[in-house]
């Protein structure tokens, strides 16, 4: 096969292996197929976290809010006469109230424990191989970096 016909075929196939994807399949889990003309991608090192205790202040409910019922007494008021005994007046009975009781909150520190997790670190190393070999990025003198050479 010629070069002539190779790319061609190559996006003949990419556009069947597209187009021959389950409908039930995401954008993200087709085949991709694509010419990159360099560009930096980062290298990263997966690195285990272990697990451990975290020690948080919380606002932690201590008593809820509830309704209460609260007495309010009558009001009266004595009225005086001259020839006759005082007399008292009922203005307005006695009820009761409903009243909302807030609910009461406190910090107190909890320990949490966070389980160990795997993490994406980047790495910073020499660049990764192009087309099946690497190049040496060491100086003329062996040394890895240009800026730490003593003169």
């Amino acid at each position: 096969m010629t070069m002539r016909h190779s790319l061609p075929l190559m996006v003949l196939l990419g556009l069947l292996l597209w187009f021959a994807a389950p409908s039930g399949v995401r954008a993200a889990d087709r085949f991709w197929l694509g010419i990159s003309w360099g560009g930096v991608r980062p290298h990263v090192e997966r690195v285990w976290v272990p697990g451990t205790f975290v020690t948080r202040t919380e606002s932690v409910l201590v008593e809820p809010a509830r309704y209460e019922n609260r007495w309010v007494p009558p009001v009266v008021e004595t009225r005086y006469r001259s020839s006759h005994p005082p007399v008292v007046i009922v203005l307005r009975e006695g009820y009761y109230e409903k009243v909302l009781v807030p609910a009461r909150y406190e910090l107190r520190e909890v320990r949490h424990w966070v389980p160990g997790h795997w993490r994406e670190v980047p790495v910073a190393g020499p660049r990764p191989a192009i087309f099946g070999w690497a190049q040496d990025d060491r100086c003329r003198d062996g040394h890895p970096d240009r800026r730490d050479r003593r003169f």
